[in-house]
């Protein structure tokens, strides 16, 4: 059975790469928001799909940044999330790439204590966020332009169309 195993990754955050300095990256989670709908005639209640809950990113750095502490003012930057998966069968290695748009909303120091290294951890939440493998768009959000891109398949398009946008 062939799995594909990251390997490694590095981000780079307004264009100032982390390699050296990032301890750990926690990509979004993507959770639609369902509300429960049933009516006459029928048995049991059906999940209608009412959008997504907001998508939100983490990553804490072995670095006290003072360039990424001062981001903390803008109201949107880049963030690039790059990745080695190399298959177990064939030991082929693709790129993975995550490029998003968004908010720092969080900045946290961790603790301080003598003979220990700190941490700095940042949450940003995000208003556009694909991933592609090997060149391949795979999942593309954006949220401000209302595109829910999956494997090419555009979920929202009907939706725009009928919105005129």
């Amino acid at each position: 059975m062939n799995r594909r195993v990251l390997k490694n990754f590095t981000l780079s955050v307004d264009g100032h790469g982390q390699a050296g300095r990032l301890e750990e990256y926690t990509p979004p989670e993507f959770a639609k928001i369902t509300e429960d709908f049933r009516a006459g005639g029928m048995d049991i209640a059906v999940p209608v799909e009412l959008g997504m809950e907001p998508m939100e990113v983490t990553f804490k750095l072995f670095d006290y940044n003072k360039t990424l502490l001062t981001r903390f003012k803008d109201k949107s930057i880049p963030l690039v999330a790059r990745g080695g998966a190399e298959d177990s069968a064939t030991g082929e290695v693709i790129a993975v790439t995550q490029t998003m748009r968004g908010m720092i909303t969080k900045i946290g120091s961790g603790t301080w204590k003598p003979n220990d290294r700190a941490i700095l951890e940042i949450t940003a939440k995000l208003t556009a966020f694909k991933e592609e493998h090997d060149g391949e768009v795979v999942i593309e959000i954006d949220a401000e332009n209302m595109i829910r891109n999956i494997d090419g398949q555009d979920v929202l398009a009907g939706v725009r169309e009928a919105l005129k946008l």
